[in-house]
Parts: C-alpha cells; structure tokens; sequence
C-alpha cells in the first residue's frame, strides 16, 4: 500500500493552536501523530512524506520519534526540513526529493510539498499531491485531480490515494 502524508511538524508548539490540533501539548501532539501513523500503515507500506516532519533541532529527538514510524518512507522536501542538510535524519528515508513523479496502482502521481497550479500531464489525467498550507481554505487548490495531504485536513493520518478519491 502507498499512503501520503505531510506537515507533520513534530515538536512545533504553535501549530497546535494555528491548526486546532486536538492535543494540548507538544508531546501529547507527537504521540498522538504517531499512534495514528503506526495504527494505519504497515512496516512493508511506502509513506510519501510531502515536506515539514521537525521541528525539533535535537538529533535525537528527530531520530527517537521517525524511528517509531512504521512503513518504507520517502521524503519530499518541505520548507522547514533543514535536517536534510545532515545526515543523521537521512538514513530513516528511502529517498529524499524536491519534486517526484511516481506511479500508484498504475496512475500517475505528481508529488510536492508546495501546490502547484499546473503540474505535469494534469490535462491527461495525473494527480497532483501536495502540502504546505496545512488547512487554510483559501490555499487549497481548486483543481481537479489535485489533493492537500496534510494531517490537518486528514484527521492527522496518512491517506492513500483511494481514500482521496473517496472508494
């Protein structure tokens, strides 16, 4: 199974309140997204990560919470993934990418942390996925075949692209 998922923003006080995340703390928040992940994917599922996973700078608190996330995952880039930039956090990702095209159950998936207005082959078509505006209306793409997969407007759990298309 592949399942999408983005804008996790682990250890991020604010977004508890920007988002009105169900927890009330920052570590409540962290188990919580957690108990949800691992409830869900199994260790032989693909996550695709769309962008923003810490907020932590402690290395091992990056390494303590991504270790506990079940499935093979893959990150594509977001604005606050500075961790990239050392290798300690990459070793728990199969691939670490911008921007990605891949395949899912034969359709083609376009796949970004930011939402992109035209994608690639969107007139025959593939799907766009992305994050980033977390559950902000006025950001979301009115674009068919296009989908926020953020936990803030995913009940804070990864999502496959089924569940996104409503089967």
């Amino acid at each position: 199974m592949i399942y999408y998922t983005s804008d996790l923003h682990f250890g991020h006080k604010n977004i508890l309140k920007w988002e009105s995340r169900p927890w009330n703390f920052v570590e409540e928040m962290d188990r919580g997204l957690i108990e949800r992940w691992n409830k869900k994917v199994k260790d032989e599922d693909h996550v695709w990560i769309l962008g923003d996973v810490t907020f932590y700078k402690d290395a091992r608190k990056n390494i303590e919470l991504v270790s506990q996330l079940k499935g093979h995952k893959h990150l594509i880039q977001g604005n606050h993934d500075y961790f990239v930039k050392s290798e300690y956090l990459n070793k728990f990702f199969e691939t670490i990418d911008q921007y990605k095209r891949i395949q899912d159950d034969g359709r083609e998936v376009i796949l970004c942390h930011y939402p992109i207005y035209c994608w690639d082959k969107m007139k025959y078509g593939s799907y766009h996925l992305y994050g980033h505006v977390h559950g902000d209306p006025e950001w979301q793409l009115n674009q068919p075949n296009s989908f926020n997969v953020g936990v803030d407007v995913n009940n804070w759990e990864p999502v496959s692209l089924d569940e996104l298309l409503g089967r």
